[in-house]
């Protein structure tokens, strides 16, 4: 069995890094005239120590959707607890959002953050059309 626990997990990667255009919480929320899609986080590597290189794509967005990507995560100040915090992931120069192409994909090079409690945490693309994916990052510690 133990020759399969990375496989599995590999799959449960995959899975977890897709969500359908237009899904949302609010049970409420009106339906979007835009085409059914699927959108896809990748990140790689999907662990790392603070400022160790992390490269991000998506794709399944809309051509020209502004997207936020978020991780709220434990913030730490020298060992210490600070709260919960909502870090953006874009661009330095970008405003904070990263902008798809023509095709809907794309990509992306940063860091790792900083003075994030080590763990498992969800790295989130919204983007402003409804398009919206998910997927689990770990930060490692010292």
């Amino acid at each position: 069995m133990m020759k399969f626990a990375p496989i599995l997990s590999f799959l449960a990667l995959i899975i977890s890094c897709t969500m359908p255009l237009g899904s949302s919480d609010k049970a409420t929320a009106p339906t979007t005239t835009l085409p059914e899609r699927v959108s896809t986080l990748v990140i790689n590597p999907t662990s790392g120590k603070a400022n160790d290189q992390l490269d991000v794509s998506g794709s399944g967005f809309h051509s020209g959707e502004k997207i936020l990507l978020l991780l709220t995560a434990e913030g730490l100040v020298k060992g210490k607890s600070i709260g919960t915090l909502t870090i953006g992931l874009a661009a330095e120069k970008s405003g904070g959002v990263v902008t798809a192409d023509e095709k809907g994909t794309f990509k992306l090079s940063r860091k790792f953050p900083v003075n994030i409690k080590p763990g498992v945490h969800t790295l989130e693309a919204r983007g402003d059309k409804g398009s919206k994916a998910t997927c689990p990052i770990e930060i490692l510690g010292k």
